[in-house]
């Protein structure tokens, strides 16, 4: 099967229409969104199936204009305290 992310055409120097179409929309350097693909520091979720279906290209990333924080997820996947008495008892 072959490998058709956007980080595998960036690392390779070739730039996608979706790199375009978010450096266009992005307001930035077609290179500079390939190099930050290419790093791993700008995602563009383009799935193949989507794309054709006229899906436009957007970005997630520190460059763009939507950005992710970790710290909000990582809050939310620290284990709950268990409310039941039963659950207590076992825990040492």
């Amino acid at each position: 099967m072959a490998c058709l992310t956007q980080m595998h055409f960036a690392r390779q120097g070739t730039i996608t229409t979706q790199m375009r179409r978010v450096a266009e929309r992005e307001g930035l350097p077609v290179e500079l969104v390939r190099d930050e693909v290419a790093r791993g520091r700008l995602i563009i979720p383009a799935n193949v199936n989507h794309l054709a279906k006229r899906l436009d290209p957007m970005a997630i990333g520190k460059v763009a204009g939507v950005k992710t924080s970790t710290r909000s997820a990582a809050r939310s996947s620290r284990p709950r305290p268990c409310p039941s008495a039963r659950c207590r008892s076992i825990r040492p």
